[in-house]
Order: C-alpha cells, then sequence, then structure tokens
C-alpha cells in the first residue's frame, strides 16, 4: 500500500512541484512508521539518513545540559485545522540540518504523542530537489520560516516573566494579531515558552479577564496592542 495520499502531496513543502518530481517521489524507498508515546525517533549523533514529514501526532527535539537541564527544542507537527493563515509550516523536519551541512541530528527527537511520519531516504529525495526550482524554491521558503520561528521563539524565552514571553510570541508570530493560533495545544506553547503548562494558563485567564486579549478555543485576539508593547 503506497506511503502518498493527496494529504501528504498537498503539503507547502511539495507545493507546484513538477509531475515528475512527484512520479520520482513515489518511487522513492520512503516508509511510514508509528511512535508511541516517548518513543525515541532519533538520537543525538545519528547519522542524517532521511527527510520526515509528519503524518499525525507531535515531536519534539530538545538539546539538554549535562546536568539534565533542557537548553532548547523545537516541536514537529501536523493539524489540518491550522489553517492557511498559519505563518509557519512545522510539518516536517531537518532540511535546516541537512542544507546546512550537518551529517547528523544535534538533538534527541521523540514522540510526545503517538505519531506517524513518513521517511524519505535522503539520497533518493536530494537529486528530485536540486533537479526542480519549484521544489529547491520551497526547501529554501521552508527553512527560511523555521529559522524565523525559531528566532522568535528563543528571543521570547529571554525575557523572564510569563507574561512577557506570552507578549513577544503574540507580537511576532504574525502581522495581523489577529486569530494568533495557539500551536497544536497550550501544553505545546507551554513548551516552546519553557513555563509550565499551568503558569500559562494562569496567564491567559488574567489576561482575560481583564480585557486584554480574548480566547476562543485555540484562537487569540489581541484587545490592547499598547500594553504588550510596553512589556517588551
Amino acid at each position: 500500500m503506497t506511503i502518498w495520499n493527496e494529504d501528504i502531496l498537498n503539503r507547502p513543502i511539495f507545493k507546484g512541484i513538477s509531475t515528475e518530481s512527484i512520479a520520482r517521489l513515489l518511487m522513492t524507498n520512503s516508509q511510514r512508521k508509528s511512535y508511541e508515546p516517548n518513543e525515541v525517533v532519533f538520537r543525538k549523533g545519528d547519522n542524517l539518513k532521511y527527510f520526515c514529514i509528519i503524518e499525525k501526532g507531535l515531536l519534539k527535539s530538545s538539546e539538554y545540559t549535562s546536568a539534565g537541564k533542557e537548553m532548547s527544542s523545537s516541536f514537529f507537527y501536523h493539524e489540518k485545522d491550522m489553517g492557511t493563515d498559519y505563518p509557519f509550516a512545522i510539518d516536517a523536519f531537518p532540511f535546516y540540518l541537512i542544507y546546512g551541512g550537518m551529517g547528523k541530528h544535534t538533538m534527541d527527537t521523540y514522540s510526545v504523542k503517538s505519531s506517524t511520519i513518513i521517511k524519505i531516504p535522503l539520497d533518493e529525495l536530494k537529486p528530485i530537489v536540486e533537479s526542480d526550482p519549484v521544489f529547491m524554491k520551497n526547501v529554501l521558503m521552508f527553512v527560511s520560516e523555521f529559522a524565523c520561528y525559531s528566532q522568535i521563539m528563543l528571543r521570547a524565552v529571554e525575557y523572564r516573566r510569563v507574561e512577557e514571553r506570552l507578549a513577544y510570541w503574540m507580537l511576532n508570530v504574525n502581522e495581523s494579531r489577529n486569530n494568533i493560533r495557539i500551536p497544536y495545544s497550550q501544553e505545546v506553547l507551554a513548551g516552546m515558552l519553557h513555563v509550565s503548562r499551568s503558569s500559562l494558563n494562569q496567564e491567559l485567564i488574567r489576561l482575560r479577564e481583564e480585557g486584554l486579549i480574548e480566547v476562543n478555543k485555540r484562537k487569540i485576539t489581541i484587545k490592547n496592542v499598547k500594553y504588550f508593547l510596553d512589556l517588551i
């Protein structure tokens, strides 16, 4: 049974690529693999052999100090309800390592929730990308967007208070500051901001009760932009 379906081929990374490139993708020795919660997908130091598409679930890549403290982390997931207004595609990895010249994984990557990923062999994928200008442009856009989002998250966690970290994230995650989507879940956003889930939830409740934001399910609308600008 083929692993390729309309959902996978409609991802931003494959948008507009040639029919020849699609045909070559279908011929690759790609594999679908499922992981249980907390199961390791790749370990730091593993050779880079695959490009991965998240079919469902949630993966996390983390780096730790020698004392076991988490230094940095990235989340990867796909949600059909994120919508086209979400500015960053984070449903695939690790092109930023592949085209950054890294030969090995730099972090441990594991499945946070039950997850399924598509693993495409790099030695088969790279010639397809490099022979298709649209495909290469998609890769460049993907890497650029991932780098921008990572920069926002790194800058956000430099602030001390939860309110400040949340403010920086909200003000920079999109241009409209309306319908800001909480990525995947509040638990994931808390992980991105390096705060506890309960602290983030308490802050969102307080800001909503004070009329500074509106929260509708997993969408946030800023009602008082000046308040948050003054925080940062």
